[in-house]
């Protein structure tokens, strides 16, 4: 008896559980969450601050790539792309396609997120994805991700406002990953290391941008949430600035983080470091 109300209750579970869909990343995960709550389960696959280029699937990880109906990824990066690969074809999406992406080298820096301009585009093309493998729900989708935009909007004008009004016009950062900010929002960016986080600098690279540093008379160094702080001090030390975290990764620092609170985190610290006057 015991048997059958135990066979009973598995049963009833696999009938009312929801499919999930799986994000590569947290940039990806926060509007999927926000976008299909209700309707499916969601999670996000790199949970870790490690450098997602040296990143290790473990054997949960895999499951949950098999168990997956969608694996949603930006797939501008080959890490990204070797995970991909082990999705079928027709459950994998990459949500980069149709964006103003910016050129490196033979390919393209994948740091959207950190524009809320230019993350718009990302929350589309979610809510494009959500209504292709759940027809049913489209209606619910384009409205949450209408809702989405409004915030996404507020908070594109607060970071309009307050990074024009900046005395200092050159941001310095650990690696290249502010180039779409930049581009957004009117600022130079320099980065100590190239659009990957584990690509090392030569020694005459370093000097070069000390220099270009104390040209543009920089005060604070921008070193990343999660990352090594040793370049970062070192070029602060040689330029006479400080150092102040960015979190690039979007990693939840608090347990009720999402976009919006790590993203006007952000603002704060760069209107400090940038000395900006705000509006």
């Amino acid at each position: 008896m015991l048997v059958l109300f135990i066979l009973f209750l598995l049963s009833f579970a696999q009938v009312y559980a929801k499919d999930l869909v799986l994000a590569s990343s947290y940039p990806l995960y926060y509007p999927l969450k926000y976008l299909a709550e209700g309707r499916f389960e969601m999670n996000v696959l790199i949970k870790s601050q490690a450098d997602p280029h040296h990143y290790e699937l473990k054997p949960g990880d895999l499951r949950s790539l098999q168990r997956a109906k969608a694996f949603l990824y930006l797939g501008l990066e080959g890490w990204e792309l070797k995970i991909a690969q082990r999705v079928p074809e027709i459950k994998s999406y990459p949500l980069g396609k149709g964006m103003e992406l910016i050129r490196v080298g033979k390919g393209y820096d994948p740091h959207l997120w950190l524009s809320p301009k230019a993350y718009m585009g990302i929350v589309e093309n979610i809510q494009k994805v959500l209504s292709q493998i759940d027809p049913d729900g489209s209606e619910y989708y384009k409205k949450r991700a209408s809702e989405y935009m409004e915030q996404l909007k507020a908070l594109d004008s607060e970071y309009k406002n307050a990074l024009s009004t900046c005395k200092r016009r050159t941001l310095v950062i650990t690696h290249l990953s502010t180039a779409y900010l930049g581009r957004d929002y009117g600022l130079e960016t320099v980065g100590l290391r190239g659009v990957h986080a584990e690509e090392e600098p030569k020694p005459s690279e370093v000097r070069r941008m000390v220099e270009r540093a104390k040209r543009a008379k920089v005060s604070v160094i921008f070193a990343e949430v999660g990352h090594d702080e040793k370049l970062a001090k070192r070029v602060a030390q040689e330029v006479g600035a400080r150092v102040l975290p960015l979190n690039t990764s979007l990693f939840p620092e608090k347990e009720e983080d999402d976009y919006f609170s790590i993203m006007r985190r952000n603002l704060q610290r760069l209107s400090e470091g940038l000395e900006c006057q705000g509006k």
